[in-house]
């Protein structure tokens, strides 16, 4: 766990996450910049979609922890659907291993923008 902190704090540009995504991620969107297409709510883990809510676009969260592994998320772009807010993301994904000693304490989630971080509850 401690190598996604790592990653995390080093994540302040778009480059740089791009980059981390295409060497590290374990997502199917690594191949394309980890970029998922506009997202409904229903479509990632509730946690990484309300962390995703609360970002501004080009912020990048802290780690979020689910039960599949571990995610980090910028924010695109948020449309308003009909029906549903849909959210553009990029995302950078990591599963949880016994093997490498994951426990799944990744501390708070959050957001942080170049030279800012904000909290997210």
């Amino acid at each position: 766990m401690n190598m996604v902190h790592d990653m995390r704090e080093k994540e302040t540009n778009t480059d740089q996450f791009k980059a981390d995504i295409e060497t590290f991620s374990e997502a199917q969107t690594a191949k394309v910049g980890g970029e998922t297409g506009l997202l409904g709510k229903t479509q990632r883990d509730p946690s990484v979609m309300t962390a995703a809510d609360a970002l501004k676009p080009g912020e990048i969260s802290q780690p979020i922890v689910t039960a599949d592994g571990v995610y980090i998320v910028q924010l695109i772009e948020k449309k308003k659907d009909k029906t549903e807010d849909k959210y553009n993301l990029r995302e950078l994904f990591l599963k949880l291993s016994p093997e490498r000693g994951d426990t799944g304490h990744a501390g708070g989630q959050g957001a942080r923008s170049t030279g800012e971080r904000n909290r997210v509850e």
